[in-house]
């Protein structure tokens, strides 16, 4: 289940029953009752990915069974602003395309570009397969192998990022150049020739899934740079919030800056500082704590996250936000390692939950709730 454009939740069930719900803000209630405003009924198919439009107006979901993927397309700007009731069903999947997978069993989708109309593909840790799903052409980019004695690095999240393609693993974020014939015409980026794969190596933690924000792109001096942000979490260290540079020009360079993060551990010092990097520090002492879920805003500012403290069943939703101010600090990432700003619990409840079936998505906030609703 995933927000899209801050309006419309994708789900998808165990039958495989793919829907768009419709859910404006409702600020003076604390129970949400809406209907999905667009159906798909696709039995054995798996929902693998999706994405939306550069100019947002349209959103297509990739939906693969066997060997077979197909690409569906839902323009959005026909739901107006009335309620959701009268939205029901007002949308529609319209096929988009219909192609075959590579062989081998274990590819999969990790992510589709419309605009470009790329679909990404990986295998396990050793390749990636960039397919054109207009045209069928594809090629083949082999990963950088580690050494043996080294942990697995497994891949959690490809994106297309300018002439470059993000492969995000759970060590590391490498660039690899898109492979001669992808570029779009009358662009002026590098020739894949003249670029180098790039990569950062992520020490001591492990990533196993990523949310990211959409790529920006700003032209300095020198070239172009392509920025992203991530959000990412490691069970036993906590929640880190990165900024990733990628610039082609003079020399091809990735960079990465460390935001914010959130300290996890039993009876560990949770230090919190405001957009002053001198402020004095907040300490409060919490218990070991787990995060079920997380996921970053599409600007790659505003994160939320949904945690549970060590021996209780009692769980948190907690927004934070990372201030503009800090992506211009020029403080080196050795002096301090910055803390997330302005946590806030919206919600703490020991049951709240969406709930949905074939024909309303509510969301219910438990008795134990202590905070009124909040819409962000």
């Amino acid at each position: 289940m995933s927000f899209v454009l801050d309006r419309f939740i994708l789900s998808a069930n165990t039958v495989t029953v793919i829907s768009l719900w419709d859910v404006p803000e409702h600020p003076s209630s604390t129970i949400v009752p809406s209907y999905p405003c667009a159906r798909l009924s696709l039995p054995s198919w798996e929902l693998v990915a999706h994405n939306v439009s550069s100019d947002n107006s349209t959103l297509y979901v990739a939906v693969t069974k066997h060997h077979r993927a197909r690409i569906y397309a839902v323009p959005l700007g026909l739901v107006s602003n009335v309620p959701p009731s009268g939205n029901k069903d007002r949308l529609s999947f319209n096929l988009t395309a219909d192609f075959s997978m590579p062989i081998p069993d274990t590819i999969v989708i990790r992510s589709i570009d419309p605009d470009s109309s790329l679909v990404l593909l990986c295998q396990i840790a050793t390749s990636i397969v960039v397919l054109n799903w207009r045209t069928n052409f594809q090629a083949t980019i082999t990963m950088q192998s580690d050494d043996l004695e080294e942990v697995w690095n497994g891949v959690t999240a490809l994106r297309l990022c300018g002439p470059y393609i993000l492969c995000f693993r759970i060590h590391s974020v490498e660039a690899y150049p898109l492979p001669t014939g992808f570029s779009e015409p009358g662009t002026t980026s590098p020739s894949p020739g003249s670029l180098s794969v790039l990569r950062h190596e992520f020490p001591a933690v492990v990533f196993r899934r990523v949310s990211l924000s959409q790529v920006r792109s700003s032209r300095c001096p020198s070239g172009e740079v392509y920025t992203i942000f991530m959000l990412a979490n490691d069970l036993h260290r906590g929640t880190y919030h990165y900024q990733i540079n990628v610039t082609t020009a003079p020399v091809p360079s990735i960079s990465v800056k460390l935001l914010a993060m959130r300290d996890i551990g039993i009876s560990t010092p949770l230090i919190s500082t405001g957009d002053n990097i001198g402020a004095p520090q907040l300490s409060v002492m919490i218990r070991g704590t787990f995060v079920s879920a997380w996921a970053l805003g599409s600007v790659g500012l505003r994160s939320v996250w949904v945690e549970r403290q060590r021996g209780s069943i009692d769980r948190r939703v907690v927004a934070s936000t990372t201030y503009p101010s800090r992506l211009h600090s020029k403080e080196p990432s050795s002096r301090r390692e910055p803390r997330m700003n302005r946590l806030r619990s919206l919600r703490h409840a020991s049951m709240g939950e969406w709930f949905w079936s074939s024909h309303h998505l509510t969301y219910v906030v438990g008795a134990a709730s202590s905070t009124p609703y909040a819409s962000w």
